[in-house]
């Protein structure tokens, strides 16, 4: 591996962490360029994939929208229950969405739609109040330091997260991202519930974002295959 990557030109690697990571074995030059969504094509939701969307999961449709999108690796089903269930006494307009492979139990406040399409996944980030990670991950080193594409496609759709800590978005503070440290319900459920009925996007949210837009990943590739040709 370190032969080919003195071979070619141009080395690109995900993040800066990863770098470091990486030219601790390998003497090779690396670009670190972030990983990224599509935002015009989350932009591009129209309302009536979002009216089908919540027609086909039985979502209600007058009530707040939280979400999880995502594998069992990143769900808790005890700390999850536990928010749904006092989500029902503290905040009853708020339905949970819960994405992916993941184990159920029964409340009226919540669905769970199973594994869905990359598209479909589009229209949940679209027509969420807020985004979700559902388990304290600290403990596992590969998850804690990783790049939660989630949380760039959540952006992509101008919503809010609530998440436990992880390094890369504590690191850059962004300010659509409230990180809790305490499994304490109380203290969660009073942040869903503000972040889901006040919080407010505003163009320094899309300066912050917009270098993990696909299009301008694409552009800045090109731009230094361009300059080291």
């Amino acid at each position: 591996y370190t032969d080919q990557f003195n071979v070619s030109l141009l080395n690109f690697i995900v993040s800066e962490s990863a770098k470091l990571s990486v030219t601790k074995y390998i003497r090779s030059k690396f670009i670190p360029i972030s990983n990224g969504a599509d935002f015009s094509q989350i932009s591009g939701i129209s309302p009536e994939m979002k009216k089908s969307f919540k027609s086909k999961f039985n979502i209600p449709i007058n009530h707040k929208i939280a979400s999880y999108i995502g594998g069992e690796h990143k769900f808790d089903p005890q700390f999850t229950k536990a928010i749904i269930d006092q989500a029902l006494v503290d905040c009853p307009d708020i339905t949970f969405v819960l994405a992916g492979n993941l184990p159920t139990f029964k409340s009226p406040n919540v669905v769970f739609t199973g594994i869905i399409t990359n598209d479909e996944a589009n229209i949940l980030y679209t027509i969420s109040d807020v985004g979700l990670t559902l388990k304290n991950t600290l403990n596992n080193n590969f998850i804690f330091n990783s790049v939660p594409l989630k949380f760039i496609q959540y952006a992509a759709a101008k919503k809010p997260i609530v998440s436990f800590p992880i390094k890369w978005s504590v690191d850059n503070a962004f300010k659509n991202i409230t990180h809790i440290e305490s499994e304490n319900i109380t203290m969660w459920m009073g942040v869903i519930n503000m972040r889901v009925h006040e919080f407010k996007w505003n163009t320094e949210l899309d300066t912050t974002w917009k270098k993990y837009d696909w299009q301008n990943i694409a552009q800045n590739i090109y731009n230094q295959i361009k300059i080291n040709s």
